[in-house]
């Protein structure tokens, strides 16, 4: 859950940059890459679990 909230909040931050040249565009890139980033490993970790309830065993 944390990391749901985390990404929400990434783009939310990466969306309130300004559009400049410089230092503030290499923050923005940098945020929006780790937006992408977080988002892809929330991907993947509710891709296992859902592989993982779907082939266990029922009780």
């Amino acid at each position: 859950m944390g990391l749901i909230i985390a990404t929400i909040a990434l783009g939310l931050l990466g969306d309130t940059l300004p559009y400049r040249a410089g230092e503030t565009a290499a923050r923005s890139n940098f945020i929006y890459a780790l937006h992408k980033t977080v988002g892809i490993v929330v991907l993947a970790v509710a891709l296992a679990f859902a592989t993982w309830l779907f082939l266990s065993p029922r009780p």
